[in-house]
């Protein structure tokens, strides 16, 4: 692992940037699920169709 040029200076540099990892890998999934369910559910609420809210190949 390469670390920042800064993090010589600031100890818990580089435990707090592979926390920050770990959050977000772990977030990222939930926040793009919400994200897909609330285009799908807003598009079935707008046009009141699953055929439109569900492209069919």
């Amino acid at each position: 692992m390469r670390a920042l040029p800064d993090c010589r200076a600031l100890p818990d540099c580089r435990a707090g940037s592979m926390d920050f990892n770990e959050r977000l890998g772990r977030s990222l999934p939930l926040v793009f699920g919400f994200v897909l369910l609330f285009a799908f559910v807003l598009l079935l609420a707008s046009f009141r169709s699953l055929r439109v809210a569900v492209p069919v190949g």
